[in-house]
């Protein structure tokens, strides 16, 4: 692993577990120190200071065009959803995109029925994509990376419209255009149950997720301020899975399972490359871990997501009908 991100992990608290149904989150607090400044996606869409776009009037479905006009850095992070334009999409990978830079950036489409103009700039959106869809992208696009030598951020497109096309037929979602927005909304009260049992304490950088008694999830920002705004988020992205994928279960000592899900982590070997502006993307991977870490002037970790596998590539038809069964029988209105 790299060594800052390996110093990242050793140095970490544990905040009293947060259960609802389901899902348990571990509020963490990492002991790094962030010193680059950053403002979050949200706050500059709402400032008006950065502009978001199809990289031309015809498109592309793997870019979105970006400029920075805010006089700060500003962070998107992987899994993040875009709305609008000609279709939705989600980052490939976390950015750090400095002050006055235009770039175009790696997207996935998470709506495959659209290609025409609701609008001609993005807009953000309350929610983070799942553990289960963030999980396989994040895997195909460490691949990519791989086989190009750094040169590609593209994730398995066809693999990512499955998994939306997945959480839909569990979540019985019938969206015209295959949006995994439909699916959220369709869900909206469901989640908000969620994300009223949860909360981020002061001080907080990030949290680790369990869902159905199993770990799927640990999330870091390096700025405890920004990781609050992040944090509604960061649950509606995990309550997704957690309303989309019930089991019973049980679980015992889930500080004990984070520890050691993070020494797994550890062990892992990592590969850095060229992020899309500031800072080193480093990856890591196995059959069943995933994730990345954006690494600034190679000592600050910006930003770290590791993922754990939780539902099957290709589940069996028994399988996906017994989380459909659940999803009815929990919630049917």
């Amino acid at each position: 692993m790299n060594l800052s991100v390996a110093k990242l992990l050793q140095e970490v608290e544990f905040g009293n577990h947060q259960k609802y149904d389901n899902l348990l989150i571990v509020p963490l607090k990492f002991m790094a120190e962030g010193k680059v400044d950053y403002i979050c996606l949200d706050d500059a869409l709402a400032s008006k200071s950065i502009e978001i776009t199809e990289v031309s009037e015809g498109g592309s479905v793997p870019e979105l065009y970006l400029k920075n006009n805010s006089d700060k850095n500003i962070l998107l992070l992987d899994g993040e959803e875009l709305v609008g334009a000609k279709q939705n999409r989600i980052l490939n990978t976390t950015i750090l995109l400095s002050v006055g830079v235009s770039t175009k950036i790696p997207v996935s489409c998470v709506e495959a029925g659209r290609w025409q103009y609701e609008n001609r700039n993005f807009s953000g959106s309350n929610r983070m994509s799942p553990s289960s869809l963030k999980f396989k992208k994040s895997r195909s696009v460490s691949q990519t990376l791989m086989y190009s030598m750094g040169s590609s951020f593209r994730s398995d497109q066809g693999e990512v419209w499955d998994e939306v096309q997945n959480l839909a037929s569990v979540n019985f979602v019938n969206s015209k255009s295959n949006a995994m927005s439909d699916i959220f909304e369709s869900k909206d009260k469901d989640i908000n149950s969620y994300l009223d049992n949860f909360s981020n304490n002061e001080g907080q950088n990030g949290l680790a997720a369990f869902i159905n008694g199993k770990i799927v999830g640990i999330e870091f920002i390096s700025q405890a301020s920004v990781f609050a705004k992040i944090y509604p988020k960061l649950v509606r992205g995990y309550a997704m899975d957690a309303i989309s994928f019930n089991e019973e279960y049980k679980i015992e000592n889930p500080n004990e399972i984070c520890q050691k899900f993070i020494a797994d982590i550890s062990n892992i070997e990592s590969n850095c490359f060229k992020s899309i502006n500031l800072g080193e993307d480093c990856r890591f991977v196995t059959p069943t871990i995933a994730g990345s870490a954006l690494v600034y002037e190679e000592e600050e970790v910006v930003h770290f997501t590791g993922l754990q596998k939780f539902v099957e590539d290709n589940p069996t038809d028994e399988r996906k009908d017994s989380y459909i069964r659940r999803s009815r029988s929990r919630f049917d209105h």
